[in-house]
């Protein structure tokens, strides 16, 4: 069976990874019973998966981000003991990079509850906001930031068409399949010299992304820059450095060319297949290894991987994680506890973290690894 690319619809794409268990996670750590089967597209750089079997139901009608709580969000780090949440950075890093004016029309695309748009007015009241998303379970956070006429699910209006002066998509063109068509028409919905912005996981800070099976897309800078010009829109910014984990992007819609020139990054995208397939290995010979219960640090994407992988999971004990909003709810039926809860029979802590910030992360945490032995997914 062939596989064209989702942004170039190139033919020429190869296998850069495939798991050893046919368990696939989604990035809301749900367990599919299929292998995880990764592809580069050798024409333009593209990272790509297939679509979700039955993608359109899974959205509309499963697939529900921070819905547990009104003001519910991913944490970004902590400093001094001071919670930063995803929602707080991603709005500085915006700010940066354009500017809000007051009656700017603008369309937040693919948006969930749209908790960058309640900053956004938070900061300038009088913009002019609209929402789109395929699921109906948000409608309600939008309604309280604007009017009926201004939202839709499924179908854009015909008068959103050339209207807009910003269009934003937070963390959600690497969900669709069909991105070329997509973006062509979040395109179609701008005026001649409105701005898109957007914000995607960027597997090279958080090599995560690579196996997150509802993200069929992982861009990297070339390929994004394929995608946005073949629809006219011009690169002004993409940037792997503003947001850890993440890559933004600012376009301008305009006829001249864009004289942005981005790297390939193949041979990284080699070395993050190599880790994933280290790590399946390293966790499950540190099973072996040691005989007492575990906890695992960490109850995102990172610790449904380790949980996945191990032979026995019934020895884990609790997860750990210094999120609030996900403190005493459930993964796989184990609980999530704080870091300080970690019960004393508790003596080997698989750390599931992002690699670029665990060995920080927990050099802080001190009474876990004083009389405990850590385990990292892949060991130095």
């Amino acid at each position: 069976m062939t596989y064209h690319c989702h942004v170039c619809h190139s033919l020429d794409t190869r296998i850069v990874y495939r798991s050893a268990i046919k368990k696939s996670l989604t990035s809301a750590c749900e367990v599919l019973p299929v292998n995880t089967q990764i592809r580069e597209c050798v024409a333009c750089g593209h990272v790509l998966s297939e679509a979700l079997p039955d993608a359109a139901v899974f959205y509309a009608e499963h697939y529900q981000i921070n819905l547990y709580h009104e003001d519910e969000d991913q944490l970004y780090e902590v400093i001094d003991g001071v919670h930063r949440y995803r929602t707080d950075h991603q709005f500085a890093v915006m700010q940066s990079k354009i500017n809000l004016l007051a009656h700017q029309k603008i369309l937040d695309f693919g948006c969930a509850k749209s908790s960058m748009v309640k900053r956004m007015l938070e900061l300038q009241p009088q913009l002019d906001c609209h929402f789109y998303d395929v699921s109906e379970a948000y409608r309600a956070y939008w309604e309280k930031m604007t009017t009926k006429d201004k939202c839709a699910v499924n179908h854009i209006p015909k008068d959103w068409l050339n209207c807009f002066d910003i269009v934003t998509s937070f963390f959600s063109l690497e969900h669709i399949a069909d991105v070329r068509t997509t973006i062509a028409e979040i395109a179609s919905l701008l005026r001649e010299g409105g701005t898109f912005y957007a914000i995607v996981p960027d597997m090279f800070n958080n090599v995560a992304d690579l196996l997150v099976i509802d993200h069929v897309n992982h861009f990297t800078p070339r390929s994004m820059q394929r995608l946005l010009q073949d629809v006219g829109l011009s690169v002004i910014d993409i940037d792997l450095q503003s947001h850890r984990g993440a890559m933004t992007v600012v376009a301008i819609k305009m006829s001249e060319e864009s004289n942005f020139v981005a790297e390939d990054y193949s041979a990284q995208v080699g070395k993050i297949a190599t880790f994933w397939r280290n790590a399946g290995n390293s966790i499950q010979q540190a099973e072996r290894d040691h005989k007492s219960p575990f906890a695992i640090y960490g109850a995102g994407f990172y610790g449904a991987f380790v949980h996945a992988n191990l032979t026995n999971p019934d020895r884990v004990l609790c997860f750990l994680d210094n999120n609030n909003f996900l403190q005493g709810r459930l993964l796989f039926d184990i609980t999530i506890k704080r870091p300080a809860d970690i019960p004393l029979e508790v003596a080997t802590v698989f750390v599931a973290l992002n690699p670029t910030i665990a060995r920080s992360v927990m050099a802080s945490m001190s009474f876990i690894g004083e009389s405990r032995q850590l385990i990292y997914m892949v060991e130095d």
